[in-house]
């Protein structure tokens, strides 16, 4: 499993337009859902067993320069909504004011959904010892993409 490697098309991933350039590597992790109740036990035999039963790919993909800001600008938000946590955080104990503590955790919360949602190129829907699915691209890209056969 180590060592898979995608290396799509020079073409922008979420609208199909050419791109020059490198591309952009990003190692992909994904694992089955059913190991998220693992974390009613405790969080740390679930993050062992994230560790252990992960699959990864590393994906090479393209960008157009509009996309590549507007990820930018998502991340940017969402590094915004997380940060905002220690100010309003610390400002509502040094004044007193519940509201404003629980503002800051809101916050933090906030941030990490909108990363979640907003950030990520692609998201993995299953990755297994030989394929990957993905969500995400944009369909007209998936277009150019070779048919696949399915399982050899």
């Amino acid at each position: 499993m180590t060592g898979r490697e995608v290396r799509l098309p020079a073409r922008c991933i979420h609208c199909n337009a050419p791109v020059e350039g490198k591309p952009k590597k990003k190692d992909i992790y994904w694992h089955h859902p059913a190991i998220y109740l693992s974390i009613l036990a405790a969080l740390l035999i679930y993050v062992i067993l994230v560790l252990v039963l992960r699959k990864k790919v590393r994906l090479y993909y393209y960008m157009c320069p509009r996309h590549k800001s507007r990820r930018r600008l998502h991340i940017a938000i969402a590094w915004l909504l997380v940060l905002g946590l220690p100010g309003l955080f610390v400002l509502g104990f040094y004044v007193q004011n519940g509201w404003l503590a629980l503002a800051g955790v809101v916050s933090l919360l906030a941030g990490l959904f909108y990363a979640v949602i907003f950030v990520p190129v692609l998201t993995p829907r299953k990755i297994d010892d030989y394929y990957g699915w993905f969500k995400r691209a944009h369909p007209d890209f998936l277009a150019t993409l070779p048919t696949w056969q399915g399982a050899a």
